[in-house]
């Protein structure tokens, strides 16, 4: 059953932006009919005054959307599908999806979507142009590769074997696709054989990212909780011969914790804190493992490429005698570890090209000015990039 009912708001705000990349979630509808036996959606916490297969439909969603981006100066990214699938079989009718995708398309903003439905390909057209003005990224669950259980647990839905072809013409045209093992259920769909079998599925269609519960899930089993950890410290050196005492002196610290309660989130970090004390970690912060990623593609891999890239001029090989600490400080990680930083790289393949083509663009201005002649817009590119240093200097600093 379909109820279509007013909204007063669309939008909503993560409280932390750096959670999988994504700054506001929308939900346009409310319930869902695809009958999937471990939705967690149907909890009485969400208050559903009705069956959660009666759908609530948020009517006006279209022209709260727009109302809310028309007043924002800064594009970002916007997700769908966190509650109730964006393609259930009312959107063929009804198309509020689709008429959101226009209006986040018009705005620049971008545009993550998480389904089942192989009805996002009816949208592919504008999924491709909303990646190519700023980014879109589809999201698919994927829980068993036997199509038989498939019927059963997500029964009002299309198959993995269907989901899968639909990832690979995502792929097919550019657009970036992430996929959820989850959730893995005890004596049901926890083997080796059907995880290894959608891997090999993901990789075969070119899937960019595979958020897998399974680390968390399997640590619970054993009475304990895995909070993963990346300490923001290293050398262009490798190996016990180059190790330090003092390497994570005042370094920052990357935490990402199982998705818990904020109370045991929170003891979790206290305890992972108070382990690591003795090795002098500076700043900590908290992210998922996808912004992450997404962050480090810009703070540490673009670095490398930038430095390897610098040092392939034919001037570098006169260099001795004209160079100082710019040199010195630009070409110090050109120094790697070519097999290990590729395959890092690699399987962060799509952030790391936006930074990429990012920063061939602003090179390309510092260009146009040196080619033109034009020192008044050099200046001013100049001072731009000097605020925005000094800027970020100073928020580092408070």
């Amino acid at each position: 059953m379909l109820e279509l009912v007013p909204a007063k708001s669309i939008l909503a705000r993560n409280k932390d932006p750096r959670w999988f990349g994504i700054d506001y979630q929308m939900n346009l509808y409310r319930g869902c009919c695809h009958g999937c036996i471990y939705c967690d959606s149907r909890s009485s916490c969400y208050q559903f005054a009705h069956p959660f297969e009666d759908v609530e439909v948020k009517r006006n969603a279209p022209e709260l959307l727009e109302a809310a981006l028309r007043s924002k100066r800064k594009p970002c990214m916007i997700s769908t599908g966190s509650m109730s699938d964006p393609y259930m079989h009312c959107e063929e009718t009804l198309r509020l999806t689709r008429r959101c995708l226009e209006i986040i398309l018009r705005y620049g903003f971008g545009a993550v979507l998480l389904t089942k439905s192989d009805r996002v390909l009816r949208d592919i057209d504008l999924l491709d142009e909303i990646n190519r003005a700023s980014k879109c990224v589809v999201q698919m669950t994927l829980t068993t590769a036997d199509e038989e259980l498939c019927r059963i647990v997500e029964p009002n839905v299309c198959t993995t074997k269907r989901r899968v072809e639909v990832l690979e013409e995502l792929h097919r045209r550019g657009i970036p696709t992430v996929v959820w093992l989850s959730p893995v259920l005890p004596f049901i769909n926890d083997t080796e054989e059907n995880i290894s079998a959608l891997l090999s599925e993901c990789v075969r269609v070119g899937v960019k990212g595979i958020v897998c519960e399974r680390a968390f899930e399997l640590a619970r089993e054993h009475g304990f909780y895995f909070v993963g950890a990346h300490p923001m410290a290293g050398t262009q050196f490798s190996g016990y011969a180059h190790s330090r005492a003092d390497l994570f002196q005042g370094a920052p610290l990357v935490l990402v914790p199982p998705a818990v309660d904020d109370a045991l989130k929170l003891e979790l970090l206290g305890q992972v804190r108070e382990m690591v004390r003795p090795l002098g970690f500076g700043k900590f912060s908290v992210t998922s493992a996808a912004e992450h990623d997404r962050v480090i593609a810009f703070t540490s891999q673009l670095a490398h490429v930038v430095s390897n890239a610098y040092v392939t001029s034919p001037t570098a090989q006169v260099h001795h005698g004209f160079s100082a600490g710019s040199y010195r400080d630009l070409t110090r990680v050109a120094h790697l570890n070519p097999q290990m930083w590729s395959e890092l790289m690699i399987d962060d393949a799509d952030a790391l090209a936006f930074e990429i083509d990012h920063l061939i663009d602003s090179l390309g201005a510092y260009s146009r000015a040196l080619k033109d002649r034009d020192q008044r817009y050099l200046e001013n590119l100049l001072a731009e990039g000097d605020r925005i240093k000094r800027a970020l200097d100073d928020e580092a600093s408070h």
